[in-house]
């Protein structure tokens, strides 16, 4: 966490803004103490799919699951070069 005095702040706006997009926390000082911690703003969207969620996604493929089962436990190896 970087702690970046209040007066250098208006200097250095940019770049601390910028550490804060990229996830950092930034910590303001005045004469060397801490006074206000900057943190991000949580995403409201999740980075990923819960496997139930998953489930209900619509599916680009309705057979693939049977052809997944046809395949039982061969692999992909076997089908040759896609066209």
């Amino acid at each position: 966490m970087e702690m970046v005095a209040i007066r250098d702040l208006r200097n250095s706006t940019a770049r601390v803004m910028q550490k804060v997009r990229e996830g950092q926390s930034v910590v303001l000082a005045s004469r060397g103490q801490p006074v206000v911690r900057i943190v991000p703003i949580e995403s409201r969207r999740r980075p990923y799919l819960t496997p139930a969620e998953m489930l209900n996604f619509p599916k680009a493929d309705p057979d693939l699951k049977r052809d997944l089962v046809l395949m039982g436990d061969d692999d992909t190896d076997e089908l040759g070069p896609i066209q």
